[in-house]
């Protein structure tokens, strides 16, 4: 039984940078970049449910409604890569700015790498070089570079290992609409990371349904997690001391 959750927002926020300090100093304490901005998701609620993907959709779109009243950021869809994900993508927000998750892509493209080095094998240098370049081409959204290193690595390979870069490019090859550059959207103010739904699956439902021994059906599942939305998003109306759930 799968739990889907989303956040949607309606602005970003800059977080304070650390201040200055006479005393440090980046390069004697061994730093290799000063610190980078951070952001922060705000007028955003949570979305989750234990029911199909057509509701998670509704209720993502119902959640946009609400809070992008005043909004003048355009519509952008960060998610995995599934295929339900899709599907819902292009039914409620056809016209937003789909990205990939970053951490996914590059999960999938470096354990390939990391597979072909040691069939082949390569040198921890030689290995490093691979990364490296995949990493600054997808970085670009430079798929098809990518793809064809993946192509020119793979020659000469085991059975096992070259079906692991085989599942590498095909990976790229379904995900190419998703794909672009995140140094330009990362520079537009655009989350390219899940962090945010790693928090908030956290969040709304490991904290209250993961405990040791809790079993669950789907129909109380699906309750109980509308339950803790409404908490997040501040909809219970009841104080606190009243609440029957945490």
């Amino acid at each position: 039984m799968e739990g889907k959750v989303a956040v949607v927002c309606a602005e970003v926020e800059d977080l304070p940078m650390p201040t200055a300090s006479p005393t440090f100093s980046w390069s004697q304490r061994g730093a290799r970049r000063p610190p980078r901005p951070r952001h922060r998701l705000a007028r955003r609620r949570y979305v989750a449910t234990f029911a199909s993907s057509a509701q998670v959709g509704n209720l993502a779109e119902a959640a946009a409604r609400t809070v992008s009243q005043g909004a003048r950021r355009p519509v952008v869809v960060l998610a995995d890569g599934a295929k339900w994900i899709k599907t819902q993508q292009g039914q409620h927000f056809p016209q937003a700015t789909c990205i990939l998750d970053w951490a996914h892509l590059w999960r999938e493209v470096s354990h390939a790498i990391r597979v072909a080095a040691r069939a082949k094998p390569l040198s921890p240098r030689e290995r490093d070089d691979q990364l490296s370049l995949q990493r600054s081409w997808l970085w670009q959204g430079g798929v098809d570079q990518a793809v064809q290193g993946l192509h020119a690595l793979g020659t000469g390979l085991p059975a096992e290992a070259g079906e692991t870069i085989q599942q590498a490019i095909t990976y790229l090859e379904n995900q190419r609409a998703w794909i672009g550059s995140y140094e330009h959207w990362q520079k537009l103010g655009y989350p390219v990371g899940s962090g945010m739904i790693e928090r908030a699956v956290a969040l709304v439902i490991n904290r209250r349904m993961k405990k040791r021994g809790m079993r669950w059906r789907r129909i109380n599942a699906t309750a109980v997690v509308a339950l803790r939305t409404d908490l997040r998003n501040s909809d219970w109306i009841l104080p606190q001391r009243l609440r029957a759930f945490p």
